[in-house]
């Protein structure tokens, strides 16, 4: 057999000391944003009926994104990453264009009415009018704050339940240490 001839990336493409100061900037910022600092405590907004359910089963219940009261802005989201990536879908390079392609239609169909992301939102507001407004129920209303660096810990090896549209109760784990160790 023939010798292998290995090609690298930056053989195929060649990126300037400027473009790779620019990638490098904005490498830097998206990381500072990923892992800024959480705040001591976040909030979650509820009702006093919620509340209760919660103390008496000692759990709480993500939400489906559909049925969200504002699952727009997940489509949005979609939207733009498809708008965004839409200029490459006819790149002159072959790998440009056989990768945004395959990016923009997979996102043609945005997933949110039968998609497997469920959201629990918190705000890092204590007394927000607009929160108690939105989720609170009215008077008696109930903020719930959570230790953020406690969240992932505790959820990480929580069960997870749904209950399907025949009724049947399904519980899982979806991390386990062995699942993150892959």
């Amino acid at each position: 057999m023939g010798r292998r001839t290995e090609i690298r990336v930056t053989d195929l493409y060649a990126i300037t000391p400027e473009e790779k100061a620019v990638f490098g900037r904005f490498d830097a910022d998206m990381w500072k944003q990923v892992f800024q600092t959480p705040p001591q405590t976040l909030w979650y907004y509820t009702s006093a009926a919620t509340f209760a359910r919660i103390v008496k089963t000692k759990s709480v219940w993500s939400t489906q994104i559909s049925c969200l009261n504002d699952h727009s802005e997940f489509r949005f989201s979609v939207r733009l990453v498809r708008n965004a990536i839409k200029q490459y879908v006819r790149h002159d390079d072959e790998h440009i264009r056989f990768l945004a392609q395959q990016i923009y239609e997979t996102l043609e169909n945005d997933g949110a009415d039968a998609s497997w992301f469920f959201v629990f939102c918190m705000s890092n507001v204590r007394d927000d009018l607009s929160q108690w407004r939105a989720y609170g129920g009215g008077e008696g209303g109930v903020s719930i704050g959570f230790d953020p660096s406690k969240i992932a810990t505790k959820c990480a090896n929580a069960p997870i339940s749904f209950r399907c549209a025949t009724g049947r109760r399904i519980t899982r784990r979806l991390w386990t240490p062995s699942r993150l160790a892959r």
